[in-house]
């Protein structure tokens, strides 16, 4: 078999691995969501706390493990499912530079204030003035996240 022919074997077999590894957090973080939640708000804020502060740590742990990545600037598949979608680290929208991290930092808060309010007995729900706080002009950050070409 051709180098060429091995390589596009070991990348075929290596985007296959890795999408079920991300299959697999997924069901991780939505597991923890469903155990530390009552209600189904309760497990859906809990599986986007989880979501968001497993996000921040996979980009620490990567800077300080493997120094990566170089600038905020470097490409990095956002995710494989349900289709690839990649981008800048700092996904750049005009008027405010937010990065993924901050993204998850701010699902994260959104999260705890959720369920803060169901443990007072308050209701809590998902507006989309609540959505903006969380994704201001998606519309603007999804331009910057291109899919990949199949």
């Amino acid at each position: 078999m051709h180098d060429i022919g091995k390589r596009f074997l070991w990348v075929s077999a290596y985007v296959t691995m890795e999408t079920w590894r991300e299959a697999a957090t997924l069901v991780m973080l939505a597991s923890v969501g469903w155990l530390a939640g009552r209600k189904r708000l309760d497990r859906w804020a809990y599986g986007w706390f989880a979501f968001g502060m497993w996000n921040i740590g996979y980009y620490v742990w990567l800077k300080v493990l493997l120094d990566w990545p170089v600038s905020l600037l470097s490409l990095d598949t956002l995710f494989l499912i349900p289709l690839t979608w990649w981008g800048p680290v700092l996904v750049p929208t005009p008027g405010a530079q937010q990065s993924r991290v901050l993204i998850a930092a701010m699902v994260c808060v959104v999260a705890a204030l959720a369920v803060v309010r169901m443990e007072r007995g308050e209701a809590a729900q998902f507006t989309s003035a609540r959505g903006e706080m969380v994704f201001p002009r998606r519309d603007l950050v999804h331009c910057h996240i291109r899919l990949a070409p199949q």
